[in-house]
């Protein structure tokens, strides 16, 4: 290795710099020369100026006196000059005098030649004017040759170009060698790096040729090569397992540059798409997204690539059968070296059976199965909605409770299937009775709300409402026979009648009960009246609560006899509170509330066990004969609890009576809700030795056809049929059939509310076996019950 090759680069560079510098100093010398030829020529027209404007000072007398001697000895003194060739004087545009170098030169032109510059060819040309008082009256024409000082630049151009030439020639030589001894180490380098460019081989070495800094370059070059094949090789394996992965992926995976072009997508991504050009693109992707959502998904795009920030958003693409697909994209951005954003890596997921199960959810969780209105969930959302809107927009709407009247008959004659088919064919109607952004939904059952807002007054709510009832009242076809069906209607009005959902579908449900206590087929408003007796009703639940702990209530017995000798048989026990505010209170206060309330049943436990307890009293103090019976009411609620056979069989195992003695009383409509269900229980309380009775019997709707199933011993005539016999005939004939009828049925009879001697007396003409009534007793206290005195009195007597 020669010396030049240890050099450093800074000493090799100084070298080529000192060659170059001798170079540029010959270059120097030459235009230095030129530049003194230049300023000579700007000398020469000086000095031929300066003298053009002497000899025509002193001219001026010979133009003005017409000496032509004078003028031409003026010009021969120009003949001191070399270079000049020719010297004229003209006046007034004439050839005045002349002076010529050489004979042989040419003669002065007969007029002035104009003079735009003072070097003209190889000639310096000066046209001085003379001038007397102010006036021309003549012109002076100098021409000089610049042959002389053109021929000393040349000699010196040749002379500055020869040496130039010698120098160019050493400098290339030497700048030739420096070059190839400076340039062969980074050419090597250069040719070694091509070639890992161009084949992208990394095995590939460049030679170490210097041990200057690029020596030391083509060592880092090579090291960099060698981290460049490792990572090259881990590159490729991640990428194998990447694109592995992404194809066996369930999700589209995609990465795109800052231009918007997809340079690697996966199979499940051309799935998705359906584009399966090579060279897909944002703009043809966007082509694909619903038109509803491409506006707001590519503003999306295009903020996550200004703000360089993740992209996640949900919307639907349009296949080439135009199928929708919903799908959920993500993506992050890909940032270079330089932390900038050099493009997007994401994943696109088909979402469309998730959507579709979710909205099947959403059905299921929001709307009723069967009619497909919105379920009691969904309208409780909107009604609260509702309410929040009304505030505060300071506007009214109204809600609607409605409820099927007798629609249980529909079930029981015709089948729950039926019934489901009536209610579809309901809620069809309900549908085309409201507004479009009225709300119609299925509580459950058959009880619908209604939700209507922006109401003005209720004339609005009213029309509706008479709507919605004539649509109801068309006829429906079931099984090939006509079905009318009419309902009860409750409206309450938010805020008039409150802000609170609960108390808006309270309000609504109790004006949906009082229209249908008003006759059915009507709807009827909540009112003031309503919200006391609401509030009525709470005090006496509240109160009822305590009232068993605190032994307010009481059971009285009325008397039962039998109407061919009126002998007494027994009693029916009747509930009364003794209220410590409001005095003695009868049934008709409280038991509603009870029954509304649930307290019925541990009410009607404590009732059936105090009777127990005062029957074995009764028995030991003659009080009840030995076939007779005291009986008892059970409320609806108590009729459909579960534990009512055992409940009742454990109170009288605990009190050893028999349930002989014991008759229970089940309203006529109580039996009717399920009769299918009453006769199975009807049938477990006989087995246990009951004696059952229907009470309150021609108010409610049973046919002879159940009648004959029900497994029952009595009927009570309801009181309400007595109490005008003998003035209504209608009463008469009908409390004579219901007894002619129970007797053809082999059923006993007790007629109600019986005052009068005449009532008793039609009562027994009829055939009529018990009755009870304040012609025979009024209810009283156990502790005022006596025991009835044959010789004196046929009845028994308050104390």
């Amino acid at each position: 290795m020669n010396l030049f090759q240890r050099l450093t680069i800074r000493s090799k560079v100084i070298l080529v710099a000192m060659t170059c510098t001798i170079c540029a100093l010959s270059t120097a010398v030459l235009f230095s020369k030129l530049f003194e030829n230049h300023k000579g020529e700007q000398r020469s027209i000086e000095e031929l100026t300066v003298i053009a404007g002497i000899i025509a000072n002193r001219s001026k007398a010979a133009l003005q006196f017409d000496d032509a001697l004078l003028a031409e000895q003026n010009l021969a003194v120009l003949s001191s000059l070399e270079n000049l060739e020719i010297a004229c004087l003209y006046k007034n545009r004439g050839l005045f005098a002349q002076f010529k170098q050489l004979p042989s030169q040419p003669d002065c032109p007969d007029q002035p030649p104009p003079v735009t510059h003072p070097i003209i060819e190889d000639h310096i040309v000066i046209s001085q004017p003379v001038i007397l008082d102010g006036a021309k009256i003549g012109t002076l024409y100098l021409k000089s040759s610049q042959l002389r000082l053109q021929r000393l630049l040349a000699l010196y151009l040749a002379v500055s170009l020869g040496f130039s030439g010698i120098g160019a020639i050493i400098a290339l030589l030497l700048a030739s060698h420096l070059q190839s001894l400076i340039t062969r180490p980074i050419k090597e380098l250069h040719q070694a790096a091509s070639a890992v460019q161009n084949g992208q081989n990394y095995e590939i070495r460049a030679r170490k040729l210097s041990e200057d800094e690029v020596g030391g370059l083509v060592e880092a070059f090579n090291g960099m090569l060698s981290r460049i094949e490792i990572d090259n090789s881990m590159l490729r394996e991640s990428e194998h397992r990447f694109r592995t992965l992404t194809a066996a992926s369930p999700f589209g995976v995609f990465q795109t540059d800052l231009e918007g072009r997809f340079f690697y997508v996966n199979d499940r991504w051309q799935e998705i798409t359906q584009l399966y050009t090579a060279d897909a693109d944002m703009s043809s992707f966007a082509k694909m997204i619903h038109p509803e959502d491409r506006e707001d998904t590519l503003k999306m795009w295009e903020d996550a690539q200004e703000q360089a920030t993740e992209f996640k958003a949900e919307f639907r693409l349009l296949n080439e059968n135009m199928k929708t697909v919903s799908v959920i994209c993500q993506a992050k951005p890909v940032l270079d070296n330089d932390n900038r954003i050099a493009g997007f890596l994401g994943s696109l997921a088909d979402i469309s059976e998730l959507k579709l199960a979710q909205s099947q959810l959403e059905k299921l969780a929001l709307y009723d199965p069967l009619t497909t209105l919105a379920n009691r969930h969904l309208f409780r959302n909107r009604l609260e909605k509702a309410i929040r809107s009304a505030q505060r927009n300071k506007q009214k709407f109204a809600l609607m409770f409605l409820d099927f009247d007798e629609f249980k008959r529909v079930n029981d004659t015709l089948g729950h299937d039926q019934g489901d088919e009536l209610l579809v064919a309901m809620a069809k109607r309900l549908r085309t009775s409201i507004r479009a952004k009225d709300t119609v939904a299925r509580m459950g059952g058959d009880e619908f709300t209604i939700l209507i807002p922006d109401v003005e007054d209720r004339h609005d709510v009213d029309l509706i409402a008479r709507k919605i009832l004539a649509h109801l009242r068309e006829p429906v076809i079931l099984m090939g026979q006509e079905v009318i069906l009419t309902c009860s209607i409750g409206i309450t009005v938010c805020p008039d009648d409150g802000r609170d959902a609960n108390q808006l579908m309270k309000n609504a449900d109790m004006a949906m009960y009082r229209s249908k206590k008003r006759g059915r087929d009507g709807f009827y408003y909540f009112s003031e009246e309503i919200n006391e007796q609401i509030s009525n009703q709470l005090k006496i639940e509240n109160a009822l609560r305590h009232a068993l702990s605190r032994e307010e209530l009481e059971i009285y017995y009325q008397p039962k006899v039998t109407l061919d000798s009126e002998t007494p048989v027994g009693y029916e026990a009747l509930i009364r509170w003794n209220h410590p505010n409001e005095g003695l209170l009868g049934p008709g206060h409280f038991i509603s509330v009870a029954e509304d309330t649930g307290q019925i049943i541990g009410i009607g436990k404590w009732i059936f066990q105090d009777v127990c307890k005062k029957i074995k009293d009764m028995l030991q103090c003659g009080l009840l004969p030995p076939d007779g019976r005291v009986s008892v009411n059970l409320s609806v609620k108590q009729f459909r609890d579960t534990n009512l056979v055992a409940d009742i069989s454990k109170i009288l195992d605990q009190h050893e009576v028999s349930p002989r003695y014991v008759e229970l009383e089940i309203t006529e409509s109580t039996l009717m809700e399920d009769v299918d269900k009453a006769i199975f229980i009807l049938a477990e309380l006989r087995k246990l030795g009951f004696v059952l009775s229907i009470d309150d019997f021609g108010t409610g709707y049973s046919s002879f056809n159940y009648l004959k199933r029900l497994p029952i011993d009595l009927i009570k005539v309801d009181r309400s049929f007595v109490a005008d016999i003998p003035h209504d005939k209608d009463d008469m004939e009908i409390t004579g059939a219901v007894i002619a009828m129970a007797h053809k049925l082999r059923l006993e009879v007790v007629a109600e509310g019986v005052e009068t001697e005449a009532q008793k007396d039609f009562l027994r003409e009829n055939g009529c076996d018990y009755a009870q009534g304040y012609l025979f007793g009024k209810p009283q206290p156990y502790k005022s019950l006596k025991i009835p005195d044959e010789s004196r009195d046929k009845y028994p007597k308050t104390s």
